[in-house]
């Protein structure tokens, strides 16, 4: 299945941050623009706030962090909620390091939109200082069929995929490919589509994550 994704531009962009802003309680003085995101920035606070124009992905950096005590995901909810950030019931809470906590949403329908993707919160000497927030909402688009994994596992060893020459500059000599799913990639024109992801290791270390589109 391919999802629509909620896009902007450079107009919508200035939209969002402000809703965002209001949101969180904060204000972004500066606005610096590139081809396909906006980054936003209060220099006086030392809050800052990227958003990825192919599907309002953002990473919001707090100029004042907040206190986390406990690390559980009532606490960090009610956090988020101090910023104006909602995650969806039903999102599944880990925790991935010492310093990471996530939520993960796996197509998940609330109401009339499908959400996917994850919410990292940054957590450094029990201070949440960045939340990097990929939780899409998803409208779905169309069925498609797959590229049959082994086409897809050839093309990455012919050096058919985005990154292919710096990838061989590396010289994996010893490289090999230990493990193949399927994952979803936000596209440049707002398109939320599968893609394999193969994970090559280098002898025993890891080496690389090896994106190929599974669309047919």
């Amino acid at each position: 299945m391919v999802y629509r994704t909620e896009s902007l531009n450079k107009e919508s962009c200035e939209d969002f941050a402000a809703a965002f802003a209001q949101g969180a309680g904060v204000t972004f003085s500066d606005a610096y623009y590139y081809d396909d995101m906006t980054y936003f920035a209060n220099h006086s606070s030392g809050d800052t706030l990227s958003v990825d124009y192919r599907d309002s992905s953002y990473t919001y950096r707090l100029g004042t962090p907040l206190a986390v005590s406990e690390g559980s995901e009532a606490e960090l909810r009610g956090l988020l909620a101090q910023l104006g950030i909602a995650v969806p019931e039903g999102a599944a809470f880990s925790q991935e390091d010492p310093d990471m906590f996530q939520f993960t949403v796996d197509f998940l329908p609330v109401g009339d939109v499908i959400y996917g993707g994850e919410l990292c919160c940054r957590v450094l000497d029990g201070l949440l200082g960045q939340v990097e927030n990929h939780l899409l909402a998803l409208t779905p688009q169309r069925g498609e069929s797959l590229l049959p994994k082994a086409e897809a596992y050839d093309r990455m060893t012919s050096g058919v995929f985005d990154g292919a020459v710096t990838f061989a500059s590396l010289q994996p000599l010893e490289a090999t490919v230990t493990a193949c799913t399927i994952t979803y990639q936000s596209d440049t024109k707002g398109f939320y589509q599968p893609v394999y992801q193969f994970t090559v290791m280098k002898g025993d270390e890891p080496f690389a994550e090896v994106l190929i589109p599974a669309l047919q």
